[in-house]
């Protein structure tokens, strides 16, 4: 996703807009979290924020 779109994500009862910087398409987030199921290690998964 280009860096400079926005998506809406629903969290709990309202939407979140979040731009393209912080939003993974859903094969490439299942393949981070496969890979740090198999490795214990995070620096693949980026930087993470508090919502």
């Amino acid at each position: 996703m280009p860096s400079g779109a926005e998506v809406e994500v629903p969290i709990m009862d309202d939407l979140a807009v979040f731009t393209g910087g912080f939003v993974l398409d859903a094969s490439r987030a299942w393949e981070l979290v496969h890979d740090f199921t198999q490795t214990q290690a995070a620096g693949s998964l980026g930087e993470w924020c508090e919502l």
